[in-house]
């Protein structure tokens, strides 16, 4: 039988130091694994949104004509609108294809194999 064990919340740090936040910026450009992450990797540090808000964003909130992303803030439920540079718009481009028939950019990989 399974045990859950319940952890506290707890605050991770926020790297400062340009060098260690430049080596996490190559590590995450440099990811080999699936598009979707990848894609997902690249587009965090254009929009800078929490990393729940980017992965239940939804394709009918991004606007490729505005290049905006409108959306509810979770926790506040506050509009937001967060533009998009030109490299953001290319990362969804890209991504479309694969998971544009979903209701999620970032859909679970589970929820591709039926799409």
């Amino acid at each position: 039988m399974a045990r859950w064990i319940l952890v506290k919340g707890t605050h991770f740090a926020v790297t400062t130091e340009p060098k260690r936040f430049a080596k996490i910026l190559r590590a995450m450009d440099g990811y080999e694994g699936t598009l979707t992450v990848g894609c997902a990797l690249r587009l965090a540090p254009l929009v800078f949104v929490r990393p729940g808000e980017l992965r239940h964003a939804h394709w009918t909130d991004i606007n490729f004509d505005t290049a905006e992303w409108r959306y509810l803030v979770t926790k506040t439920n506050t509009p937001h609108i967060v533009p998009l540079a030109h490299q953001a718009i290319e990362i969804l481009r890209e991504l479309q294809p694969l998971t544009g028939n979903s209701q999620f950019v970032f859909p679970s990989t589970r929820i591709l194999v039926d799409l």
